[in-house]
């Protein structure tokens, strides 16, 4: 259904035993299209043989009856699924009279690893007309300018995720910036369509900040937790992993340090994500490795609540 330019198409997702492609598509001969796009819980890991029967992206195209394409990149950070995304809407080799986007976003801390490559990197790809770095935030006609010529670039995304997260001084707020630079990503910088509705869904983790147009409150674990009959699902998750999320949050501060009452706040959070783990360890609708993936009955709800949530 679609190219990718720079060979995407053919990146594995080696981070996965089955070594499948990060992307799955069904072909339903319809003149609407479905698009999931998410990190390893979106991927479908932990479902084994049957993974792309069973991932909740599947469910729905067989209940809308549309095309489908899954984009699931085990790991990432937000930013980066939206940048595959908008690759693979660029792309397209079908014109479809309406295109339905839904990302299942990850933990946002994930996206402050990107912050690196901007401060590091920036100079290396820096044309002589640009601004340098210390001038990105600035309104001025250069700064515009060189905006208008990075529109629709992940290396734009991340610039402005800095803009968003550089003077947070909580983890809290911190990761809300990062939230709303997501949102700014594909509301503000992300190809224009006409036939393409964009709507925003979370696994794993809350949101932190004012729920954006087309946002669904209630996250997969919620759905989980009504569906299977347990235990109400921790409150105010902010993030589960360490690797992918608190360490870059820790890295962060070491950078920044704008985070007043670091080391109480985050000993909060760290609890909280342990009552959260605690929590999917005791789900039977998840397995019990690594960040705990939805099994298959997991995927079938999240489906059907998605399919009830939005206007197809």
């Amino acid at each position: 259904m679609y190219n990718l330019a720079y060979n995407l198409e053919n990146l594995k997702n080696d981070t996965s035993v089955h070594n499948q492609y990060w992307y799955h598509e069904i072909d339903n001969s319809s003149e609407k299209l479905l698009i999931c796009a998410g990190d390893s819980w979106t991927w479908g890991d932990s479902l084994g043989e049957a993974r792309t029967q069973q991932i909740y992206g599947t469910v729905l195209s067989n209940l809308t009856k549309y095309d489908f394409i899954n984009i699931g990149l085990c790991g990432e950070s937000n930013l980066v699924i939206v940048d595959f995304a908008r690759q693979v809407i660029k792309n397209l080799t079908k014109t479809y009279k309406k295109i339905y986007l839904i990302f299942t976003l990850t933990e946002s801390a994930r996206d402050l690893n990107s912050l690196n490559f901007v401060e590091q990197n920036y100079n290396n790809v820096r044309d002589s007309s640009w601004p340098t770095f210390n001038e990105l935030h600035n309104d001025g006609a250069d700064t515009l300018a060189l905006q208008k010529e990075l529109l629709h670039t992940h290396l734009l995304d991340v610039i402005n995720l800095h803009k968003f997260v550089k003077n947070a001084n909580s983890i809290e707020m911190l990761l809300s910036k990062a939230e709303q630079a997501v949102i700014y990503a594909t509301e503000n910088n992300f190809p224009e369509y006409g036939n393409l509705n964009i709507f925003y869904a979370k696994n794993f983790c809350h949101w932190t900040g004012k729920l954006p147009k087309n946002g669904i409150k209630k996250i997969w674990t919620e759905v989980i937790s009504e569906q299977a009959n347990i235990n109400k699902y921790p409150d105010n998750l902010l993030f589960l992993t360490y690797e992918m999320a608190a360490k870059r949050i820790i890295n962060f501060q070491k950078n920044y340090k704008v985070i007043k009452n670091f080391k109480d706040e985050l000993l909060i959070h760290l609890t909280n994500a342990e009552d959260a783990i605690k929590w999917l360890d005791d789900s039977p609708y998840n397995s019990k490795i690594a960040t705990k993936h939805p099994l298959e009955q997991a995927h079938k709800v999240w489906a059907i609540f998605l399919y009830e949530s939005i206007q197809f």
